[in-house]
């Protein structure tokens, strides 16, 4: 897949992204970076309980991060899910975690509300999960 109009969008993200968590850091034998759905090379995992990704429900973005074998896997539920799973590697390593098999993070994120700034273009309309210039520690 060399035409880079292949790529999807969000992979190219994530490939930039890992590209610059790994600086400096000893290249893994192999890394499988995708969607836990559209990645046959990551259902063994779900298959040997390795990884719950699969339980997480479709409105979360997930995501989980393993070495194992000299494998890096980096997989989301979703294209966001995918990013959270470079930028938590990127985070660990960061905090001085080695990339080494038994490196293992799982997550999930999902905003509890949303904030709009009154110039918001086009107006979301009324939501209980709005709130328009509310600071976030009145809200609890």
């Amino acid at each position: 897949m060399n035409d880079s109009s292949a790529v999807p969008r969000v992979h190219a993200t994530a490939q930039l992204e890992l590209n610059l968590a790994l600086a400096g850091q000893p290249a893994p034998a192999r890394v499988v970076l995708g969607l836990l759905k559209k990645t046959p090379a990551a259902q063994p995992l779900v298959a040997q309980g390795l990884i719950r990704l699969h339980e997480v429900s479709g409105d979360r973005d997930a995501f989980a991060v393993l070495m194992r074998a000299g494998t890096l896997y980096l997989l989301g539920n979703t294209s966001r899910g995918l990013l959270h799973a470079v930028f938590a590697l990127h985070e660990a390593l960061a905090a001085g975690e080695r990339l080494a098999d038994g490196l293992h993070c799982e997550g999930a994120f999902q905003f509890q509300q949303r904030i709009f700034h009154a110039r918001f273009n086009p107006w979301p309309g009324e939501r209980a999960d709005v709130h328009v210039g509310v600071d976030v520690r009145d809200v609890g």
